[in-house]
């Protein structure tokens, strides 16, 4: 049996906590790219336009989620320890955040934890309104239904819930 590297084990532990939070959907069935299609360019444009979209769109989820799960964790710890007041905001200061950014980071990372495996992708993606509107009305996360779009979920914060609960008995 060999023996374990314990640099071998940080090089691990370091590679899996940079595994992005969100797996590489696919976009395609969430997201709407047909503006693309749409522009006098061709083929290769159109599709490289796409690509580097999605790469676009893979990082800011993975970076507000992960950003989200950092603030999460810390608001926690120091709640355990009963921290002064005051420490949250300092250590948000020191990072250059500002405290209602922190707040909309955490409860999006919370409704993403919270969202069903098939939901996570939308919840990822929701303007910080709708993500604000959802914290209020969890019980939306219920009507994500798998293969939902962006564009369907959006409609259930406008009220267009009918049109929505017709495409999913389909």
């Amino acid at each position: 049996m060999k023996p374990t590297n314990r640099l071998d084990d940080l090089l691990k532990e370091r590679r899996e906590t940079q595994n992005e939070i969100v797996e590489k959907p696919k976009y395609e069935f969430i997201l709407n790219f047909n503006p693309f299609h749409e522009l006098s360019i061709d083929n290769y444009l159109q599709n490289y336009l796409i690509d580097k979209s999605k790469e676009l769109i893979n990082l800011q989820v993975n970076d507000a989620i992960k950003m989200g799960k950092i603030l999460e964790e810390v608001s926690q710890e120091l709640g355990k320890k009963g921290s002064p007041e005051g420490v949250y905001g300092n250590f948000l200061r020191y990072n250059g955040i500002n405290s209602k950014t922190a707040l909309r980071l955490r409860k999006r990372y919370i409704l993403f934890f919270e969202a069903p495996e098939h939901a996570k992708i939308i919840v990822s993606l929701l303007t910080v309104r709708e993500i604000e509107e959802l914290d209020k009305k969890r019980e939306l996360l219920d009507k994500f239904y798998p293969s939902i779009t962006l564009e369907e979920a959006k409609k259930l914060f406008k009220g267009e819930v009918k049109e929505i609960e017709n495409k999913k008995e389909k």
